[in-house]
């Protein structure tokens, strides 16, 4: 597992979320916009949770947490020229990767193949 994993990653409820603001963190992403987009995304925004942590001076902390199921969705949605530079490349990829598989879910019919809708 590595360093951002650990940072974003929680079960609760008996679902996975993650923390959108520490991946901004780490990618360089302003944390502000990112929370505007989430609260004004019908999506995301019905999907979140909030969880609250203590810190080490007990000084409690809300994080918005988002289903893990949102994070290919919710990274899509980031534009690669706002994050840090070494960020950069790999999202670019993602995107298009993304791009490719939306194309052969919906246009090339892969979403009517039983065997891809197993877990």
């Amino acid at each position: 597992m590595n360093e951002l994993t650990k940072q974003v990653a929680v079960t609760a409820d008996g679902g996975q979320y993650f923390s959108a603001k520490h991946i901004c963190d780490a990618i360089g992403l302003t944390w502000s916009g990112q929370r505007a987009k989430i609260n004004t995304d019908s999506e995301l925004s019905a999907s979140r949770t909030d969880i609250y942590m203590t810190a080490a001076e007990d000084k409690k902390y809300e994080m918005i947490m988002l289903p893990i199921e949102k994070l290919s969705g919710w990274l899509f949605m980031i534009t690669p020229n706002k994050c840090k530079p070494a960020v950069r490349p790999a999202l670019s990829k993602y995107h298009e990767e993304a791009f490719a598989v939306l194309d052969a879910w919906f246009r090339k019919g892969y979403r009517n193949v039983d065997s891809l809708m197993r877990d």
